[in-house]
């Protein structure tokens, strides 16, 4: 089931069993809601530098980050970003999406999952990426942050 709420996620985190984090491929985590995890998870980070950086391997991949009593986020590695000035890239692997999300499914079955809908930057396209979610993970109550 896939459910579009509205609410400031961040705050949130912790009414969820799991918090899915778009994750780049160069483990920037610069701004937006990956931003906000960084400052308030910093542990979700230090995970996040342990692969390497710019790797296209990762690209479908989860990586699990949780510290004992605190949220569990899902690193989803789905997109990469050029973050030069001059010449700002950001490109989403559909594939890679709809990887992650397989794996979410396994993961995270029959859990209270949230993710946002928004990678800042990115050229995405909304209603591909809501029919890769209904159609990859629709055995989870996955929220959608507005």
């Amino acid at each position: 089931m896939l459910k579009i709420i509205k609410e400031d996620l961040i705050d949130h985190v912790k009414e969820y069993d799991a918090v899915l984090v778009a994750a780049n491929l160069y483990s920037s985590m610069l701004e937006g809601f990956a931003y906000d995890v960084k400052s308030q998870y910093p542990y979700v980070y230090e995970d996040n530098l342990k692969f390497p950086y710019g790797d296209t391997s990762k690209y479908g991949t989860v990586v699990e980050s949780t510290r004992e009593d605190q949220p569990i986020f899902a690193l989803c590695y789905i997109f990469a970003i050029n973050t030069n000035p001059k010449t700002i890239k950001c490109t989403l692997n559909y594939e890679a999406l709809e990887n992650c999300l397989k794996v979410v499914n396994v993961l995270y079955k029959n859990k209270h999952i949230i993710s946002p809908n928004k990678i800042n930057k990115l050229p995405s396209k909304w209603y591909i990426i809501k029919d890769k979610i209904v159609s990859t993970a629709n055995i989870h109550r996955i929220f959608i942050t507005e």
